[in-house]
């Protein structure tokens, strides 16, 4: 009988009727616990905080063109992992994460499409840098390559260790609708 009568978890060695060790609820329960507030306090010291101004580096160049209009274009990217083929967790789907294949193949279609137009300021957003989401494939160097008379920055919007994932979303949708 153990402490309080309540079930242990037992460990007995092949070929042996002794005893090797015994873990009861309670030091399990522990465990657990204890498990649960250090990921806790770690997600909270490793959360991004950006400063309340954040110097951007400028990269490339810029060609300045005398124009009495001034045409721009704004685009959510998706960061390269939504297209035809992808089944989003969040949007009633199954699948978290695109395939390499899909993301390679949506980035190739962002970067053909601000070819085909010509704008004077173009703003990107969900475009990533080193993450794991997009395989650590830099869009940000890939799609500053397709316009070489634009001086770019690049701003993080978040940088996480850990994204957590929504196993039930029956409280979030996105506007992408099945």
């Amino acid at each position: 009988m153990n402490r309080g009568g309540s079930p242990a978890i037992l460990h007995f060695e092949k070929g042996s009727n002794e005893k090797i060790s015994q873990v009861h609820d309670s030091d399990f329960f522990a465990f657990l616990l204890g498990a649960f507030t250090a990921f806790t306090i770690w997600i909270a010291w490793t959360d991004y905080r950006p400063p309340k101004v954040l110097k951007l580096d400028i990269e490339g160049k810029c060609v300045e063109k005398a124009t009495s209009e001034l045409s721009i274009l704004t685009w959510n990217t998706g960061y390269a992992g939504f297209g035809a083929e992808m089944d989003f967790l969040h949007d009633g789907g199954e699948t978290v994460k695109s395939p390499r294949e899909f993301v390679k193949k949506y980035l190739e279609g962002i970067l053909r499409f601000p070819r085909s137009i010509d704008m004077d300021l173009v703003l990107l957003q969900e475009v990533d840098k080193d993450c794991d989401r997009t395989y650590h494939i830099d869009e940000a160097d890939e799609i500053s390559r397709i316009f070489p008379d634009y001086a770019w920055s690049f701003a993080p919007n978040c940088t996480v260790k850990f994204a957590p994932v929504l196993l039930q979303n029956q409280w979030v949708r996105s506007s992408l609708v099945r």
